[in-house]
């Protein structure tokens, strides 16, 4: 009969093969790699780096990754706001810096297993790096503000899909949100992408396909912002971004979209992401601005998107039969114990009644 000392010490042998086997279906970590491997990957981030704070701060996109609703806000790292700032660059120098950050993040891609290194740095200077439960994919943006005329300024975006295989396997992203009409009902491929930050993902599925439901931001310009819930999924070797999935509201009736856009006023802090507690998302009901109807009531931009603000209730969306289905009123606070429907009485006691209301006498 083995001895017990040497059957644990066979044990814990085949699990830690097995683990090292399998290692990639869980979550990602950089302990996977080996030394030269995260010695050169963090020599590539630090050769990007030099590229990318020139692309984070705009104002709005610092205070955009400080408000992250929901599942995301409580676990976004503080950034050093003030120390990155003077790395603003105007416009020209903005896109020339991200157009030569991307050839260097294909080359540190290259580096064997890199699908597991989180680029930590670049992650706190805005750029998003973020990977489906399945572990399948990961997917890569980042915005650079574009300054058009003094005082008014919109964002393009960049992106890359990194798929979890031995040998990269990379689809780039091509943003053309600017020039695309009704997005609600577009479905677009790779190089037609409705371009934005993604803050979360979850995942989803429908008859056999398995949708990724992208939150994102869009600083849009200087008048209005927008979050959106996009649904990517994989099809003929393809990535495509919308589908009929998102059931919600257009002109006081439901209606099916392909991708679910929230516009708001720029400058609020609206919510839309997924609720884990309560396993739908949730959103802002907006309305329109009190100070905007007063202020603005000559020009008539009541109703219009760059006057909707929070009115402190919350709608969802919840995932039945297929479709992303609209729920109009949803409580943000998930209670954790059940309310007493019933008053609790002691022995020989009776709840309290009402008195019924007297008749009033005939005369």
């Amino acid at each position: 009969m083995m001895p017990l000392s040497r059957f644990l010490l066979l044990t814990i042998c085949a699990i830690s093969l097995h683990t090292a086997a399998v290692y990639g279906q869980g979550k990602p970590a950089a302990d996977v790699l080996i030394p030269t491997d995260f010695s050169a990957l963090r020599q590539h981030e630090a050769d990007m780096q030099k590229l990318f704070t020139f692309n984070y701060f705009s104002p709005k996109i610092y205070d955009t990754l400080m408000t992250l609703d929901s599942v995301q806000r409580y676990n976004q790292n503080r950034i050093n706001y003030l120390a990155d700032s003077i790395c603003r660059a105007d416009t020209k120098k903005r896109t020339e810096a991200s157009k030569a950050f991307v050839p260097k993040l294909v080359q540190a891609l290259k580096t064997p297993q890199s699908f597991y290194y989180t680029f930590d740095s670049l992650k706190a200077r805005g750029m998003s790096v973020l990977y489906p439960p399945d572990n399948s994919f990961r997917i890569i943006t980042w915005a650079v503000p574009q300054n058009k005329y003094t005082g008014t300024y919109t964002y393009e975006y960049y992106g890359a899909i990194q798929y979890n295989s031995p040998e990269l396997k990379l689809t780039g992203l091509v943003d053309k949100s600017a020039d695309m009409p009704s997005p609600d009902f577009k479905i677009t491929t790779s190089d037609e992408w409705f371009g934005a930050l993604y803050y979360n993902i979850t995942q989803v599925s429908r008859l056999d396909t398995t949708y990724y439901i992208l939150f994102g931001w869009d600083g849009h310009n200087d008048r209005s912002t927008k979050k959106l819930a996009d649904a990517l999924y994989f099809a003929n070797g393809k990535a495509y971004f919308g589908a009929p999935i998102f059931e919600v509201p257009k002109d006081n009736k439901l209606a099916i979209k392909k991708r679910f856009i929230l516009e708001y006023k720029e400058g609020a802090v609206v919510s839309l992401n997924f609720d884990t507690e309560q396993n739908m998302i949730l959103f802002d009901q907006l309305s329109d601005d009190e100070d905007g109807k007063t202020t603005n009531k000559k020009k008539k931009t009541t109703g219009t998107a760059f006057n909707l603000v929070p009115e402190g209730n919350y709608s969802g969306l919840q995932f039945r039969d297929g479709l992303w289905r609209y729920v109009p009123t949803v409580m943000r606070a998930t209670l954790h114990s059940a309310p007493i429907v019933n008053p609790v009485l002691g022995e020989g006691r009776k709840a309290h009644k009402a008195p019924k209301a007297k008749k009033p006498k005939k005369k």
